[in-house]
Order: C-alpha cells, then sequence, then structure tokens
C-alpha cells in the first residue's frame, strides 16, 4: 500500500512515476497469476487521447484530489459480467462491458508500459456509453 504525506509537496515528476511503476507491478502480477484483465474507464481515456496518464487538480465526478486505481473483480454470468461485491454494486454503476471482451483485449502502449485494454470497437463502445460521444474532444 503506498501513502503519500500531503503535508509534504510531491513533486508532480515523482507522482507520475509512483503511478507508472504501480501499474507496471500490478501488470506483472496478474499475469503471472494467469489473471484476465483489462485497463478501462479513465485509464482507456488516457491511452486513446493522450498515450498515457490523464492529470488534474481535481476531478469534476467525484471529491478526490489525487489519481487512483479502482481494481474491480467481476464474474462472469455466461452472458454478462456482474460485479463480484455487493459494495462495489453500491458504489458503481452496472458494469457497460461488451460480453466477451475479456476474449479480444489487445496489449497497447501506456507511456512507456505495455498494458492490456478492450478492442478498439469495445473500448469506443465504453466510452461512448460511459463519457458520451464526444469523449475524443472533451475533457
Amino acid at each position: 500500500m503506498l501513502f503519500i504525506n500531503r503535508s509534504h509537496p510531491v513533486n508532480i515528476r515523482d507522482l507520475v512515476d509512483i503511478i507508472y511503476d504501480t501499474l507496471e507491478y500490478l501488470h506483472d502480477m496478474l499475469i503471472q497469476n494467469n489473471a484476465s484483465y483489462i485497463i478501462f474507464d479513465g485509464t482507456d481515456l488516457g491511452t486513446e487521447r493522450h498515450g498515457g496518464l490523464v492529470l488534474s487538480k481535481s476531478h469534476a465526478y467525484n471529491q478526490y484530489s489525487f489519481s487512483f486505481v479502482d481494481i474491480v473483480v467481476l464474474n462472469d454470468r455466461g452472458s454478462n459480467y456482474k460485479y463480484s461485491s455487493n459494495e462495489a454494486r453500491i458504489y458503481w454503476p452496472p458494469m457497460l462491458l461488451s460480453y466477451g471482451c475479456f476474449d479480444r483485449f489487445v496489449d497497447v502502449q501506456f507511456g512507456h508500459l505495455t498494458l492490456r485494454i478492450l478492442s478498439t470497437n469495445d473500448m469506443k463502445q465504453h466510452l461512448n456509453d460511459n463519457c458520451g460521444k464526444d469523449w475524443p474532444y472533451v475533457a
């Protein structure tokens, strides 16, 4: 677990390095354990629009002023995916991922890393459904 003391200023470059290092560690751990995973939401938006992280001082959709990674475990129901925890079902909207997307993932560059992402069609559909059709142009 990573803690950053907010009373001491953090250099933005150091923060970016910490985020990339965390993603690299997570990717390696999941691959070594044969776990299917994809990055999505803000991370795939960053991949598509910026080739990496999207950083800002504040996030319009929540109260946090720092970057974070949500790890969500999904159950495969045979025709859709469902959050494995009741708590996730309370805090996040229903998962709008096209069924079978874990069979169609692709590897992409995310900064200096290679991570797994939804296929191009699945990713664009997911962003259209969750961010609106103007996501390529509007922050």
